[in-house]
């Protein structure tokens, strides 16, 4: 399993993503656009997609991504610090 593209779960379930290298607030411009408001969105959950089409936490996806070697290699001490992972930190 590897890290996919940044994602957003927003408080009804739904996960919604853009191809990588796009970023969390691409994802909110898209819903945005969608129609979805900022308070709705603000409830949504940050995380990733996985290449299984799975949305897992910041956190599991650095586990995902070093175990991949994912992570650039500027990235990977402050990666380990804040035990998330950001988009940033893989491409």
């Amino acid at each position: 399993m590897s890290i996919k593209a940044a994602a957003i779960k927003t408080a009804d379930g739904e996960v919604h993503w853009v191809p990588a290298p796009a970023r969390h607030h691409n994802v909110i411009w898209l819903l945005l656009d969608m129609g979805y408001s900022l308070g709705r969105i603000s409830y949504g959950e940050e995380g990733f997609v996985t290449d299984q089409e799975e949305f897992v936490s910041r956190s599991a996806a650095l586990a995902i991504a070093q175990a991949n070697g994912q992570l650039l290699a500027e990235y990977r001490e402050l990666a380990a610090q804040l035990g998330e992972l950001y988009s940033e930190f893989v491409w």
